[in-house]
């Protein structure tokens, strides 16, 4: 007798764990529900538009994703085809390297092209050739 009601208080205990456990896990639930639907509404049209595209456009280093745009990045010393969002941070940069009298640029923006198809063609041919590198350099100096 004293075992079985030592049973049923312990199988007491354990279902008062188990239903805050479950109320406590709800709760949570919901309330992270209602967070998540706030920042939802929070983020407008553009913004989440902008943010799928981030995530769906291939991206090539830390600072370019895939795109038609062909660009020499200086710092890095390479060519790249570049989306249209970085080719015009290439252009913003070179722009602040030129307002700040630097003698190397540390991105040179050199075209852009019809198709990723003729950006890559126009890459490979940079890559395999001997080219000067005069576009890294601010002509003032």
């Amino acid at each position: 007798m004293l075992y079985l009601m030592k049973f049923f208080k312990n199988a007491k205990v354990i279902m008062k764990n188990i239903v805050g456990f479950l109320l406590i896990f709800l709760i949570s639930f919901s309330s992270h529900s209602q967070t998540a639907q706030k920042a939802q509404e929070m983020l407008n049209k553009e913004e989440r538009d902008a943010t799928l595209r981030r995530r769906l456009e291939p991206r090539i280093s830390d600072k370019y994703y895939l795109g038609r745009f062909l660009i020499y990045d200086c710092e890095g010393r390479h060519f790249a085809c570049v989306n249209y969002p970085s080719f015009f941070n290439c252009q913003e940069r070179r722009e602040n390297d030129k307002e700040n009298k630097e003698v190397y640029f540390s991105c040179a923006p050199l075209k852009q092209y019809e198709t990723l198809k003729d950006c890559t063609q126009a890459y490979l041919n940079y890559i395999y050739r001997r080219t000067n590198k005069s576009f890294c350099i601010n002509k003032i100096f």
